[in-house]
């Protein structure tokens, strides 16, 4: 059977529950750069001990998943400092502070009280997972990084330098923006390739 092994990139379904109830689920195999850090720390370790094609289930602790609870991660917030951004803060509102997520636990006299533990620290989860494929050449990992995140986009590997050519239909949004931005680092942190190199085409509007 085929293994993995830090640096490879997969194809990976799974299903990850916690007290019984799905809390993820692919609907289809989504690409994984094993090393990456793209999941707890101990589900990527038993990915590294699965061959391809092969189906297992495990149980992770809270210190292997997504870690303990800590009440050094709960913090009254000024109600101010949310009426500035324009945010009415509720209970159990999930808000953004500073740049971190965290989850709104009261609001009483101009003081919000927040959490930023990660809604499933201090829980035990499940998953079950299959390695579906392994893809071995920079130019499959590319071609598979750049469908996901940039659909409908070409790509071409020349010399180290992959060009990737955006055409008009493809709508260049912020969205677009932050899909292209995440494929550059993620091609040159990989190592796939030196340079890139971004093509955008746009046509004239009609009126």
């Amino acid at each position: 059977m085929q293994q993995v092994s830090k640096g490879d990139f997969i194809k990976l379904s799974f299903e990850g529950k916690a007290n019984g109830a799905v809390f993820e689920k692919t609907s289809k195999p989504v690409l994984l750069e094993l090393g990456a850090r793209q999941v707890v720390p101990g589900f990527e370790e038993e990915l590294l001990k699965t061959n391809v094609g092969e189906a297992k289930s495990l149980t992770l602790e809270p210190t292997k998943a997504f870690g303990e609870r800590r009440e050094d991660l709960i913090a009254l917030v000024p109600l101010t400092q949310f009426k500035q951004s324009g945010v009415s803060p509720t209970p159990g509102q999930q808000v953004e502070l500073d740049g971190r997520p965290c989850r709104v636990q009261s609001v009483n006299g101009g003081r919000v009280r927040v959490d930023f533990n990660h809604p499933l620290a201090g829980k035990s989860v499940e998953y079950s997972f299959k390695i579906e494929e392994k893809l071995s050449t920079p130019e499959d990992k590319l071609s598979v990084l750049c469908q996901e995140g940039l659909p409908g986009c070409g790509l071409k590997l020349e010399g180290g330098v992959v060009m990737i050519t955006a055409p008009a239909a493809v709508r260049k949004d912020a969205k677009f923006l932050v899909a292209k931005l995440y494929v550059i680092e993620r091609a040159l942190q990989a190592g796939l390739c030196k340079k890139v190199v971004v093509t955008e085409e746009y046509d004239s509007v009609k009126k």
